[in-house]
């Protein structure tokens, strides 16, 4: 049984961006990367997947349930999806548990469950001594796994990461790769990334996106067999390495 299936999915947005019949299939536990340039599709697919907008055809179903069918099938289904945005958009002036307790009452943890799960999110995420921090004292790095630990409540099966390492440093970056590839031992972890060298070595697998469409889907493993190890350095010269493979084998 797979866990996530998503079969021809597309949509068009009003900016836009497309998506031309998406289909890939997870079927255990661990990190899966999604790379592409701006344009690509890249943050139009996370959207879709984290339930923010509706495809205009084909399906995304998670243990063979199909998600975002009725209107309020897809209110319980967004609860036990954990999303980490780019960018986090919490009060400055709350703090850190006020963040979290508030996030926990919206996707409806009753509040034995929550206390619990907020101790064990900050506990995870490196937060418990920031607790009664405001959130404008965090540095960035601490926001960002402040937004892990709000994706945490509810305990959900699959979490989506948009940009997860964008503007942090490399020890900062080292920070949450640790909590990423602790989550991926228990859940099933989507990122979305337009650097191919923030996520690719995090990857079980790592799909391209490409004008809309997803190019490549392979085990990280395999396609560094295909491809010079380093080619994922860049998305740049990934993209070129694979294209120019398409061509010698046609």
């Amino acid at each position: 049984m797979s866990l996530l299936l998503v079969k021809e999915l597309s949509k068009v947005s009003a900016d836009g961006a497309v998506l031309k019949n998406i289909s890939f299939q997870i079927d255990e536990k661990g990190v899966y990367g999604f790379l592409g340039k701006t344009g690509s599709g890249k943050s139009l697919l996370c959207g879709v997947l984290a339930g923010a907008c509706e495809a205009n055809d084909g399906s995304v179903t998670y243990k063979e349930k199909q998600l975002y069918v009725r209107e309020k099938q897809t209110a319980q289904i967004k609860r036990k999806i954990g999303y980490v945005p780019q960018k986090s958009f919490f009060d400055k002036d709350m703090t850190v548990f006020e963040v979290l307790d508030l996030m926990g009452k919206a996707k409806r943890v009753y509040p034995d469950k929550r206390f619990r799960q907020i101790k064990e999110a900050l506990e995870l995420t490196g937060l418990s001594a920031k607790r009664e921090c405001l959130v404008g004292e965090l540095t960035l790095s601490e926001r960002k796994r402040l937004s892990i630990a709000a994706a945490l409540l509810g305990n959900p099966d699959f979490i989506i990461m948009d940009e997860p390492l964008q503007y942090l440093d490399s020890k900062q970056a080292d920070e949450v790769k640790e909590i990423i590839g602790m989550l991926g031992k228990k859940k099933v972890i989507l990122l979305f990334s337009s650097r191919a060298d923030y996520i690719g070595g995090m990857s079980d697998k790592v799909g391209f996106l490409h004008e809309g469409e997803l190019i490549l889907w392979e085990d990280t493993r395999g396609l560094m067999k295909k491809l010079d190890e380093n080619a994922l350095g860049t998305l740049d010269d990934a993209l070129c390495a694979l294209t120019d493979k398409a061509r010698e084998e046609e």
